[in-house]
């Protein structure tokens, strides 16, 4: 019984059961009959059973009834059969389980009382008929010398020390025509009181706490550790009053003391009359059953906290205050069966340890462990475990489950599965076990604590069987099993949840499903407690089924129920290095393309849409880098998918990076984390060709006699190896000028050729090398310019020197050697994506986003950004491609609805009200706005009312060149459309989606604009940086370059230095440190606004003073 209260009495399931008592002095023959109330229930659940009770082989009453079944009959008993013993049957026969609880006895009887041999108490009375005065003279009385008789009449509230003559007593009787009850009792019985100060803490008066925390005063040091963890705890804190069991007993026992009815009144006063009302209540202590330890017998030294219920449930704290069958608990309990300060610390170490997690991986992981003593019951748990196992695996937890279950081979689980042991150590949310079990006794392969190495991993546990939630035995193990795991220092579990009783498949199999749905479906994230509750909610929604009740409320929950299972909130999708591989590892600079395998995970809730994986492929030595962006859709824990990425133009031999960014465009909702959603691996390109050492690329030297110096990709071993090198001042090395060197002999890791000539100022040399026994397009080549003077550094002048760089909105080759604007394409898109708490909106132009935050709808509640159905609409300037209206809350579009709309507009809330026509209208405006040819972006929401919009709507459709299909659009359908100002109707893209779905379209457009960019090599690391200039020429009056100077930081970073400065002047570079800034990038901006000419780059310099030659 869970809700039993010590004193109540208990029973035994035994069929028939008889109990024998010895009465006190019975004496037949005074009255015809005695009496004999008892307490009696069934254990069955079910069936028709004739019930007997008896008494000293007297059949006093018998019953047919329908199991379960309770009785409190009172029996009527001839005093012949008056007797000692005094035994008392009680049976049942009948069909299903019988078994039977006979709680207590109560014996009414004539009793033959005997003053002083055994009874140091005598009732009687005297009649006074005459109202004269009168004495009762009482002979025979056993009171030896020295010993006194003492009388009271409580109805008159008359006390009499009565008198002794001659072996007769006196008592004296008023003169008053009345009955007088008397208590005659032995003077040497009485006892004197003993007065003991109260310990009162005024619990009473108490402004109250989120926690109410019960414990000895023995514990006070880790139960104010406990107080100062919670109260400062960054995440979840909660403020905590400390009650002492003593001060407890003295205030609200009521004169009892060590019985839990203290707390339980405790717990009732603090709900209704604290200010602030406790949340949770945690019970700081072991305990033990008061029904376990002899009348006044000695409590053991480890009983801290009494239990409440009939075996352990401390459920009866918290629930039926009044006796009214209110059983839903009112707040949680939770347990700490510490003994000592030092258990209760290291349970406090791990809280901390626990609540400080940042979601590892083993969070969306469980173990199950299956029992049966046959094939029947086997198969019986497993139901129950599949059961558990779908919720846990499916939305939104997606966890995964390993599986064992016991079968006459041993415990078995899928092939590939880890041992029990691997898994326990790895980490688990959650251990269930199901099968046979007692205190210390396991049907599975579940042992102690010190046999896993759970380092950190603290699991909840629970274990479906009998009595391993029994922890308040008394015996040399005064903590079994469930304790003994939830103490243990840095390992075990955090919480341990197991019926204390007896248990059956059924019930159990159903609560814990229940709790499954709570912690892993409906609630993720919810403090255990809580869940516990609302799992008694569920399990009872009109009314308490008894033995339900009983398989739930005899589930005491051991551990902090505050605390909610530490799994994700929130999708976290996950890669790291490990997750990326290049195949073959090591290219070779002559392949055409390599592969790329990509696998990510969800450590976190489902996903609901899909999202892009951007995968950025970069060339150290160049720095030039290339992304490709990938649709991945949603998925269950483990995705992956491989690629082939081709071979980038120029050299690409030497370290390369790939990093893949996973959710490229933050399209999943409130992710958990976004720190680990991209990774960077480097990998190495192998080349036939050598490696150009000196001069660097496109160097400014000062010394006219040089020795061009090179190496091979091979830097691992020193062998051997033969260069040819050539030179010219013609970059196709066709001029009369070429020298050559023949084979030059030197190793893997230097060659070098002396020039057999002085440099001429000014002029820029094309130089390349090869290795012996390479073909001749296998030539690496460089540049160089000598320049007489102090100054060295980095250029570039002559024409073909500028063919490597990179170019954007511009074209420029040979032999022409002539920048010119090209036509760009610009590719225009539009999104609604779904979530079951609300829909993201975006708008981006070429993947960059434009759209704002307060374009997406968001949870119920948050009066936050587009909240109502309405249409986006977003108009782009022909020619720049640039939004052509800006709205401070919504970015690159602007909404309308046709009712009232909540848009965030910091600092404060504006309302804006509409009505249909007056949308309509304003829809109108923005395109009537736009300049004939703008691209314009349409997005109806999910929700709108197009039945009800007017006629106006389709003059916005047809001017943008789409069909009127949208104005037959449901509530439940959205759509997008992107078309132009001015375009035939139906040339605009249409796409029509439900509302539970995602809806996107995107259009790509073509221009030419008057406008590109050209962006340099990496300029490498020097000692220092000195200047940087450029000049060019204009072929019309409106044309300007302008020129940036970008700073690479060491940690991949860029800033940048100067931003689109015009060519007069040198730019100072003094002020940058190259442990700052260890590469430098120039990009010019090549724009005209008249002739649309492109104007023409002459040189452009960076100057610094490099490494000593060679070094």
């Amino acid at each position: 019984n869970p809700l039993y209260i010590a004193g109540e009495g208990r029973g035994a399931g035994v069929n028939p059961l008889s109990r024998s008592y010895t009465l006190p002095a019975p004496k037949a023959g005074v009255s015809p009959m005695f009496f004999v109330e008892l307490s009696h229930a069934a254990l069955s659940i079910s069936g028709s059973f004739t019930l007997e009770w008896k008494v000293n082989g007297f059949s006093a009453a018998t019953a047919t009834i329908t199991a379960p079944y309770y009785f409190r009959p009172r029996l009527s008993v001839p005093t012949t059969f008056l007797s000692n013993p005094l035994t008392v049957q009680v049976s049942a026969s009948g069909g299903g389980y019988r078994g039977e609880f006979l709680h207590y006895v109560t014996v009414t009887y004539p009793r033959e009382a005997v003053l002083g041999t055994g009874d140091t108490v005598l009732l009687g009375g005297v009649v006074n008929t005459t109202g004269a005065p009168l004495a009762l003279v009482l002979a025979g009385v056993p009171i030896g010398g020295g010993d006194s008789l003492l009388v009271y009449d409580l109805r008159h509230r008359l006390r009499w020390k009565a008198v002794s003559s001659g072996g007769l007593w006196y008592v004296p009787i008023p003169a008053i025509r009345d009955t007088f009850p008397l208590l005659l009792v032995r003077g040497a019985s009485v006892q004197t009181p003993v007065v003991e100060p109260a310990i009162l803490e005024n619990y009473s008066g108490a402004a109250g706490a989120d926690i109410l925390l019960v414990t000895h005063r023995s514990l006070a040091a880790s139960a104010q550790a406990y107080k100062q963890y919670r109260e400062t705890h960054p995440t979840n804190p909660h403020s905590v009053l400390i009650a002492y069991t003593d001060a407890i007993y003295d205030e609200f026992g009521w004169g009892r003391v060590n019985h839990p009815l203290a707390i339980r009144n405790l717990v009732r006063w603090a709900l209704d009359r604290w200010p602030i009302k406790p949340k949770y209540l945690l019970l700081w202590g072991d305990g033990v059953g008061l029904f376990r330890v002899a009348y006044n017998g000695a409590l053991p030294a480890y009983h801290k906290v009494p239990v409440f219920g009939v075996p352990a449930s401390d459920w009866g704290y918290v629930s039926d205050f009044y006796g009214d069958g209110r059983l839903i608990p009112e707040i949680p309990v939770g347990r700490v069966t510490a003994q000592t300060d030092a258990q209760g610390l290291a349970y406090i170490d791990k809280l901390r340890t626990y609540e400080a997690m940042q979601n590892p991986s083993w969070l969306k992981w469980a173990l199950h462990l299956g029992g049966g003593s046959d094939a029947i019951e086997q198969a019986l748990i497993g139901a129950q475990l599949v059961a558990c196992q779908q919720i846990f695996e499916g939305n939104p937890y997606q966890g995964q489950v390993i599986y064992y279950q016991k079968r006459s081979g041993g415990m078995q689980a899928p092939p590939g599965s880890p041992s029990i042991k691997e898994r326990v150590d790895s980490g688990v949310v959650v251990i269930q076990t199901f099968g046979h079990t007692g205190a210390e006794i396991f049907d599975v392969s579940f042992y102690e604590p010190v046999d896993y190495d759970n380092w950190g991993k603290y699991p909840l546990v629970i274990v479906n069987g009998c009595y391993q939630g029994n922890f308040d035995e008394v015996g040399s193990l005064s903590q079994i099993h469930s304790e003994r795991f939830l103490l243990a220092p840095g390992r075990g579990c955090l919480w341990y949840l197991s019926l204390s009783g007896s248990g059956f498949i059924g019930p159990l199999g159903n609560q814990t499903r229940k709790m499954y749905e709570v912690w892993f479906r409906d609630s993720v994230g919810r403090p255990v407690g809580d869940g516990l509750v609302e799992v008694f909610r569920r399990l009872f929604p009109t009314g308490v089924s008894p033995f339900e009740y009983y398989h739930m409320a005899g589930q005491p929950l051991l551990g902090d129920p505050c605390v909610a299972l530490a799994g994700p909130r929130y999708p976290d999708l996950a890669i790291g290095p490990g997750d990326v591989e290049v195949q073959p590892a090591e290219p070779t600079a002559e392949q055409g393309s390599f592969r790329l395998r990509v696998r990510y995970r969800n450590l976190g809730l489902a996903v609901a849409d899909s999202f892009w994986v951007q995968v950025t492929h970069r060339i150290v030595g160049t720095g030039q880098q290339f992304s490709y962006l990938y649709r991945r859709a949603p998925f269950v824990r483990v995705d992956s998918f491989e690629v082939v990425l081709p071979a980038p133009p120029g050299e690409w031999a030497g370290p390369n990076e790939i990093t893949v960014f996973v959710d490229a465009y933050n399209e999943v909702i409130d992710e958990l984390r976004e720190d680990n959603n991209q990774t960077r691996i480097e990998f190495f390109v192998r080349s036939a060709r050598p490696l150009p050492l000196y001069p660097w690329p496109f160097a400014v030297i000062n010394k006219d006699s040089i020795a061009l110096i090179a190496a091979t990709y091979n830097q691992s071993l020193v062998a051997p190896q033969g260069y040819y090198f050539e030179i010219d001042t013609s970059y196709r090395f066709d001029s009369p000028f070429l020298r050559r060197s023949g084979l030059v002999q030197g190793t893997t890791t230097f060659g070098q050729w002396t020039l057999p000539f002085r440099l001429q100022d000014s002029v820029v040399y094309y130089w390349r090398v090869r290795l012996e026994g390479s073909g001749p397009q296998e030539w690496a080549t460089q540049s160089f310019q000598y320049i007489a003077g102090p100054r060295e550094g980095w250029g570039q002048s002559a024409r073909p020197q500028f063919l490597e760089n990179e170019l954007r909105g511009l074209t420029y080759s040979a032999p022409a050697f002539t920048w010119n604007f090209t036509a760009v394409r610009v590719r225009l898109e539009a999104r609604d994506t779904y979530t079951p708490v609300g829909s993201r909106r975006f708008l981006m132009r070429d993947g960059v986003l434009l759209s704002e935050e307060a374009s997406h709808t968001l949870p119920a509640g948050w009066w936050d950004g587009a909240r109502q159905p309405g249409v986006f609409i977003a108009p782009f300037d022909p020619t720049t491609f640039e939004p052509l209206e800006r709205d401070p809350v919504f970015g690159g579009w602007r909404f309308f609805c046709s009712s009232f709309c909540y848009q965030r507009w910091e600092p404060a809330y504006y309302q804006v009200t509409m009505s249909a026509e007056a949308m309509a209208e304003s829809l109108l405006a923005v395109v009537g706005r736009a300049p004939v040819g703008a691209p314009v972006v349409l997005l109806f929401t999910a929700g709108h009312s197009a039945q009800n919009w007017p006629a106006r709507m389709a003059q916005v459709l047809s001017q943008i060149g789409a069909t009127a299909t949208a104005l037959s659009l449901t509530p439940r359908q959205k759509a997008v459309l992107i078309g132009r100002k001015g375009a035939v109707p139906g040339t605009a893209v249409e796409v029509f989606c439900a509302d539970t779905l995602s809806c996107a379209a995107q259009q790509d457009f073509s221009v030419s604009l008057p406008l590109g960019w050209m962006l340099s090599p990496r300029i490498a690391r020097p000692v220092a940086w000195e200047d940087a200039f450029f000049a060019y020429t204009a072929l019309s009056s409106g044309d300007t370059l302008t020129l940036s100077i970008y700073g690479l930081r060491a940690d991949g970073g860029v800033d940048t230095l100067y931003r689109q400065v015009p060519q007069q002047g040198v730019y100072d570079l003094r002020p940058y440190n190259t442990t700052a800034y260890t590469d430098l990038r120039l990009e010019g901006r090549f724009q005209d606004r008249m002739g649309w000419t492109a104007p023409q780059l002459r040189y452009w310099y960076v100057l610094f003073r490099p490494f000593p030659d060679i070094a």
